[in-house]
């Protein structure tokens, strides 16, 4: 492959003798090396840089799916839902807790209800995440909230001797939601026509609180 050409010239017959030769060679192949690095070094500083864009966007993509792996839910004023899929692992432990602390920091949260049907074994090291959670939430005064145990999970986690004492669990979804609203002092009340009203506070003593007023039957 030839990179390049170097032209000495002379007007004397035999101006060169071999020994000028041999150095003229020896120059044009370190010039010939020189060249050849250069290209080489070129090329790695765009490749590196290839790769810190593709870094870049695989960082940004990874922290897209982090969020879309831990969404936190407002239910309503002052509850937060936050469903689990998948494995949980160390890392996603931790992200857990930071959403969590975060959430309940932002909304000013009292109750969290953690929905983990999704996540397909709990073990003695995930149960050992939720628990920490769980005290993690206590620390900054909100309640936390287990739900979506199926009786496998259950099994496993009582032949597994883990120790869930402290931790609040409910059946599903809906059962978590109402011991939240319950905690809240809130309930759940059937809409109507003329009323539309789905949370009810209980009302303090004195204070008159109106009632949904029954549909007419029409004629």
């Amino acid at each position: 492959k030839t990179v390049g050409a170097m032209v000495v010239q002379s007007y004397r017959n035999y101006a060169f003798s071999d020994q000028d030769l041999s150095f003229l060679q020896a120059a044009a192949s370190q010039v010939v090396v020189s060249i050849e690095k250069a290209r080489l070094f070129e090329e790695t500083q765009q490749t590196l840089q290839e790769l810190r864009v593709a870094h870049e966007q695989q960082s940004r993509l990874f922290g897209i799916v982090r969020e879309l792996s831990t969404p936190l839910v407002p239910v309503t004023e002052g509850i937060l839902v936050l469903p689990l899929v998948g494995t949980i692992d160390s890392q996603r432990a931790q992200q857990i807790m930071d959403v969590l602390l975060q959430g309940i920091a932002e909304r000013d949260a009292k109750v969290v209800i953690l929905d983990i049907t999704g996540v397909p074994v709990v073990d003695t090291s995930v149960a050992n995440y939720l628990l920490q959670a769980t005290q993690a939430v206590r620390l900054l005064g909100a309640e936390c909230v287990l739900v979506g145990i199926t009786p496998e999970v259950a099994q496993t986690v009582v032949g597994l001797g883990v120790a869930l004492q402290g931790l609040s669990t409910r059946s599903d979804l809906q059962g978590g939601v109402e011991y939240a609203l319950k905690v809240l002092g809130q309930r759940i009340v059937k809409s109507t026509r003329r009323s539309p009203l789905l949370l009810e506070k209980p009302a303090a003593p004195g204070e008159y609180t109106p009632r949904p007023t029954p549909p007419v039957p029409s004629l």
